[in-house]
């Protein structure tokens, strides 16, 4: 989702220009029915050696097919740059710093010397290889966005029924990618208390399939429900309908951010705050709590995580004073009250 700036600046650019997607078949409902794209080209893993080799194979066939004028990398992994230059595309782009690099006939320096600083957001990034290609860059640069499925959509207010949520609600978002970017469990549970009791707030604990031993411990705590069987376009239309996300960095901050959800995101780094943070130009910003210690651990991936401090060194006083914040900048005319929040 995070190149749909992307997508948004070259439309602006060129109301007329067609422009498909390639992504992973997992991603592929992410970008389903948007209206800036032509099509999703869903490109399946496959399985073992010859699977494999036959769901490239037509994946580029598919790509080829199109008879592309442009084909552009923002991925920059070498199955990204390969499928590029194997596309048929007239020109091919990508980065000059990424792997494989001389596949493309037109390779961009890094971000920073194309935007002439240092701090670059992700989605800075991405833009960066279009600006460089010609490409008027508005300012502020063009925001997220997603579309919704209305079938999905259907699903999710019928689910919210069921379990009587037919008013405001948070989005909690405890898991993540590894556990070095998860926050204590025990705090999620304190601030799912603080929401109901202060704020008369329910909450929503979201995840997969595979997070479910991690959502059951903090229901089982918390006055809160429970999902992980959601398909990932019900994830996205049950995001949009919330009045707050607050969780951990992980694509789930991202959707809520395309549409326009005040958030409070917990991050293990700085560094990765300023890289990932949710990008959004709408007036309520997300508040961030960050860890500012000076000895955080340089492991990123380690499972499970042998360092004692990083992210759990961020406190529920923080969180919940950053919910209150973001609360009070989304609705300072309706008295910071999240119940008066539209929930569409």
């Amino acid at each position: 989702m995070l190149i749909t700036p992307c997508i948004s600046a070259l439309k602006a650019m060129l109301p007329e220009i067609e422009i498909d997607v390639l992504l992973d078949e997992t991603c592929a409902p992410v970008l389903r029915g948007h209206p800036l794209v032509n099509r999703v080209i869903e490109a399946p893993k496959g399985r073992g050696k010859i699977g494999k080799f036959t769901a490239r194979l037509k994946t580029i066939r598919e790509l080829r097919s199109r008879r592309y004028d442009l084909a552009v990398s923002l991925h920059g992994g070498p199955t990204s740059m390969i499928l590029t230059r194997l596309s048929g595309a007239r020109s091919t782009a990508g980065f000059a710093h990424h792997p494989a690099a001389w596949l493309m006939n037109l390779r961009a320096p890094h971000p920073s010397v194309i935007w002439d600083r240092e701090n670059i957001h992700t989605v800075e990034g991405q833009l960066s290889i279009l600006k460089w290609l010609g490409v008027p860059m508005p300012s502020p640069p063009p925001p997220t966005s997603l579309a919704i499925d209305p079938d999905s959509d259907s699903a999710v207010r019928s689910i919210l029924q069921e379990h009587d949520l037919n008013g405001p609600f948070a989005i909690i978002h405890p898991c993540a990618g590894w556990e070095s970017k998860q926050w204590r469990l025990e705090g999620f549970t304190e601030v799912i208390a603080y929401l109901r009791e202060e704020h008369n707030l329910p909450s929503l604990v979201i995840g997969t399939p595979a997070d479910y031993p991690i959502i059951s411990r903090i229901i089982s705590r918390a006055p809160a429900t429970g999902l992980t069987d959601l398909l990932l376009a019900q994830t996205i239309a049950l995001i949009s309908l919330a009045s707050i996300f607050i969780g951990n960095d992980s694509g789930p901050a991202h959707i809520a951010a395309a549409f326009d959800i005040p958030q409070v995101v917990i991050y293990e780094k700085a560094e990765f705050a300023s890289t990932w943070a949710p990008w959004t130009n709408a007036p309520n910003q997300s508040i961030i709590a960050e860890i500012k210690s000076d000895d955080l651990c340089p492991i990123t991936r380690c499972s499970p995580c042998r360092f004692p401090g990083c992210i759990r060194q961020v406190t529920v006083e923080q969180v919940i004073e950053a919910v209150d914040e973001v609360f009070c900048s989304a609705a300072e005319i309706n008295a910071c009250r999240p119940d008066r929040i539209g929930t569409s």
